[in-house]
């Protein structure tokens, strides 16, 4: 899904060289951040790590727009919020099957 908005740089650089014509910076048109929004929501935990690890990486945060940045680490925080809460009912409730469920992803048999 976060492929969907990479776009390769024509050299490397930072925002700031970027901001000077040194490459393009990928910005999201309101389409992309709704896609991107309804995305995560159907994230799992382990999904979840995967992607704020892809979104951390050094080379893709210096071709996306900073502000678009900050709205996908919004948006994967509101998700490990959600994780985290259905996770603790869970567990509250003894019911390991549906944590790892939570956290593995799947339809939990």
């Amino acid at each position: 899904m976060i492929a969907h908005f990479i776009e390769l740089p024509k050299v490397g650089g930072c925002i700031e060289c970027a901001r000077q014509g040194g490459f393009s910076v990928v910005k999201m048109t309101q389409e992309d951040r709704q896609y991107f929004k309804n995305g995560v929501k159907t994230l799992c935990g382990t999904e979840l790590l995967f992607a704020i690890r892809v979104i951390e990486d050094k080379d893709l945060i210096k071709v996306i727009d900073s502000k678009d940045l900050e709205f996908m680490k919004k948006e994967l925080g509101r998700q490990a919020g959600a994780i985290w809460a259905k996770l603790l009912r869970a567990l509250k409730k003894l019911d390991f099957k549906e944590a790892e469920r939570i956290l593995r992803g799947g339809t939990g048999k």
